[in-house]
Order: structure tokens, then sequence, then C-alpha cells
């Protein structure tokens, strides 16, 4: 029962890099309080960064949208050269390597969080 609570920790901080808080033992509280407050923290922290992650992929994909919405009809896009369209394709490739480097990121929280959810119906069934 330990060992599970402690490899849910693991996963958490070293496999998904998120610090979390580790609550101190009071004096009315076991040592099981703690480890399922500890186990709580790690999880909630999981949830948390997966919300940030998601939100900025849908902000980088809104803004790729809006960056070609509004740019001048019948200008080619994507080009390379000494003009204000290299800005523009600077800008759109920047933004779509942020998106694919936090989509990366939410892939590997939510199998984290898939391997957490499995040792926790382990540890429960």
């Amino acid at each position: 029962m330990w060992r599970t609570r402690a490899i849910l920790s693991l996963l958490v901080e070293s496999v998904a890099a998120l610090r979390c808080e580790v609550p101190q033992p009071g004096d009315d509280e076991t040592d099981e309080t703690t480890l399922r407050q500890s186990t709580e923290s790690s999880l909630n922290a999981l949830k948390r960064a997966k919300r940030r992650a998601a939100l900025a992929v849908t902000v980088d994909w809104v803004a790729i949208a809006l960056l070609f919405l509004f740019r001048p009809d019948g200008e080619p896009f994507l080009t390379l050269g000494a003009d204000p369209r290299t800005v523009f394709t600077a800008g759109i490739l920047a933004v779509a390597v942020h998106s694919g480097f936090r989509l990366g990121q939410l892939e590997k929280y939510r199998a984290v969080e898939r391997a957490c959810r499995e040792l926790s119906e382990r540890e429960a069934g």
C-alpha cells in the first residue's frame, strides 16, 4: 500500500516533472493520512498541469487561425525573404512549435495520469 503511493508520487514528480506540496504530519495525524494527502496533492498538481497544457494548445491554435484569417488576401504565406512576410512566417512557425511542445506535454501528463489511475485501481481492488 505504501509503495503504491510512493510510486504515484515518483511518477508525478519525476516523470511528469511537477512539484507537489508534501504535507507534514501533524500531532493528531497518522502516517496513513499524510500519505493520502500527499497522493491527492500529486494528482491535483497533475490535473492543474493538464489544464494549463490544454489551454496553451488551444490559445496557440486560435492564434494561428487568427493570423491566417487576418493576413492580406492574395499574398503568399510561409515565405522566406527580406520582407515583412518573413516575420509572419516566423511567427506562425514559432506558435506551431510551441503548440507541438505543449501537445507533447499534455500527452505525457495523460500517460502519467493513466498509470496513476491503474496503480490506484490495483491497490483498491
